[in-house]
């Protein structure tokens, strides 16, 4: 139960503070199309429903990738930690030029600084959520099995 806070408490703090931050956004000059969007989300949506299934029942998917282990579940908290830390990070350097979409601000200019000094896109849930699925989907499994 622990681990699974450990793995939670940085999300919220995630959630929170995007929303917050939200609020302060430049307005839009142009954005990409809701066609196009959707597609996008889609593919996100699908991947993630695959990757946190508790039983995929097929063939090596169902399998365990990794043994299920303290140490592990400790990699995978320290590993969401800094992905939420370098999101936020990456987030406040955005500043008023943030959008959940992929659009053009008015005045907009290129962030340089910041983790964008060296990193294209660090803050998108794809490349800090990963590190939690090395965790989320044996505390799943676990407490199914407990549960029945």
């Amino acid at each position: 139960m622990l681990w699974s806070y450990l793995i939670d408490i940085p999300w919220v703090i995630f959630i929170a503070y995007w929303i917050l931050a939200a609020f302060d956004t430049r307005k839009t000059a142009k954005k990409e199309s809701f066609i196009w969007r959707f597609g996008i989300m889609f593919m996100i949506v699908f991947g993630f429903s695959l990757l946190f299934r508790n039983h995929a029942d097929t063939g090596f998917l169902g399998q365990p990738i990794f043994p299920r282990s303290d140490a592990l579940r400790a990699l995978s908290v320290v590993l969401v930690w800094a992905g939420i830390a370098l999101a936020i990070w990456a987030r406040w350097h955005l500043g008023q030029y943030w959008s959940g979409r992929v659009t053009i601000k008015e005045d907009h200019k290129l962030i340089r600084t910041g983790p964008y000094a060296r990193l294209r896109h660090p803050y998108t849930p794809e490349s800090i959520s990963p590190p939690s699925a090395l965790h989320w989907p044996s505390t799943v499994g676990e407490a199914s099995e407990s549960s029945a």
